[in-house]
């Protein structure tokens, strides 16, 4: 369930963060384990938009510094990263935030803070174990 104001949930695992990202980022973050929505680039450009190179998407905060947000992104259900075997289904996708069934990529991405609204929702702890 959601945390009260500014509090996070419990959570039992510690994100795994570079040494570069240890000297960044805060694992201790209000909003770590916030669901919210940030630009996320595509890997690769598709031939039929050219003119496309992302897309807003839901995302799990890592961890966070004054100035940028430490996310994994969000994948819906039947998407090429839903498939991926290193991305984390959602349990508790609706409890959580997200309106579809939701996969999290294992990979991380730096997001500025200043971009991106408050938390829609909280992954479950449970969730957030399975990520790490």
């Amino acid at each position: 369930d959601a945390p009260g104001a500014g509090a996070t949930p419990r959570l039992t695992r510690r994100a795994v963060l570079t040494p570069v990202q240890e000297e960044e980022y805060d694992r201790n973050d209000p909003w770590t384990a916030g669901v919210v929505f940030a630009w996320v680039p595509f890997g690769a450009t598709d031939p039929s938009t050219p003119d496309v190179d992302g897309k807003v998407r839901p995302c799990v905060v890592v961890a966070g510094s004054s100035t940028h947000l430490l996310v994994r992104p969000g994948y819906s259900d039947g998407g090429v990263k839903s498939r991926d075997w290193k991305s984390v289904p959602v349990r508790h996708w609706r409890r959580s935030g997200f309106d579809q069934p939701t996969w999290i990529d294992i990979e991380t991405l730096a997001v500025e803070r200043d971009v991106v609204r408050a938390p829609v929702g909280w992954l479950a702890p449970d969730d957030w174990n399975s990520l790490w």
